[in-house]
């Protein structure tokens, strides 16, 4: 059973699109949701005088772009990264009492950004991989559980590039299949619901054209999965959360698709007889 968590929001100036602070109980852990142009008034705050991690964050495609990096102080290290344009808004991980050390935030920077690299959930653009510290075998695992629990936190605010779209350790759900043999070349694919949305797993095909008469919307986010590295010979090389069924299974078949009717169970029960709607 997942351990229940209590998450406590503070806004310091009201706003929902401004400065959030997030703190967990019984955690030391402190995260700090900053927008870009809102940076210069907060750096003088002790927490960022702090030594922790930071993502910066920005892009509105499929995959967002993300830098991960690490400072001693974390408000001189945010300054020099104002003009860099790619970003709109930052999150800063620190510990209560400035209890982070240096070695503890590059073994951190360095496994968020395996962690991010293996979910596959954006673009990472940092130009060389973070140089991870030794750090003692009793640290590690005290890392590892903070680490979980950022993960969470940021998560319950929006921010998942840290949270697979499919735990395959967790996961039970039943999956769906698009099998297709009349189609040339023809298509397989696995999906399955998540509390996210639909989800086509990696390793599923897709149809190397997309047909002239389909809308255009399907059709643009067909090529923008190819585009941006999602599908590449014609097969989807990570697993790719949709807006919808119907968006997942238009992803596959190359042309306007009803999700509920081309997603079946192993057995052949379509996805609309599995949901039970009519």
């Amino acid at each position: 059973m997942t351990e229940a968590k209590k998450i406590e929001l503070f806004l310091p100036n009201g706003d929902p699109t401004g400065c959030l602070m997030c703190d967990v109980a019984n955690w030391d852990g402190k995260i700090f949701r900053l927008p870009k142009n809102l940076m210069t008034n907060y750096l003088e705050r002790p927490e960022l005088q702090y030594t922790g991690i930071y993502f910066l964050i920005g892009g509105q495609d499929e995959l967002k772009k993300l830098y991960i990096g690490e400072a001693e102080n974390l408000s001189h290290r945010l300054v020099q990264h104002i003009n860099k344009d790619f970003w709109s808004e930052c999150l800063v991980i620190t510990k209560k009492e400035n209890a982070m050390n240096k070695a503890h935030a590059k073994f951190l920077e360095n496994y968020f950004y395996q962690l991010t690299k293996r979910i596959g959930r954006c673009i990472i653009v940092n130009g060389n991989t973070p140089t991870k510290s030794s750090i003692s075998e009793a640290d590690e695992a005290i890392l590892n559980d903070f680490s979980q629990k950022v993960a969470d936190t940021i998560g319950v605010i929006g921010y998942r590039f840290l949270t697979p779209l499919i735990d395959v350790t967790k996961n039970t759900a039943e999956q769906f299949e698009i099998t297709s043999k009349r189609l040339r070349p023809h298509v397989e694919a696995k999906g399955m619901i998540t509390n996210e949305g639909f989800v086509v797993m990696k390793g599923s095909t897709s149809m190397p054209q997309f047909k002239p008469a389909s809308s255009d919307s399907p059709r643009i986010k067909w090529e923008k999965l190819r585009s941006e590295g999602i599908i590449k010979n014609n097969t989807f090389v990570r697993d790719y959360l949709a807006s919808s069924p119907s968006t997942a299974a238009a992803m596959v078949l190359g042309r306007n698709a009803n999700g509920l009717t081309e997603w079946k169970t192993k057995n052949g029960k379509p996805l609309k007889k599995y949901l039970g709607t009519k």
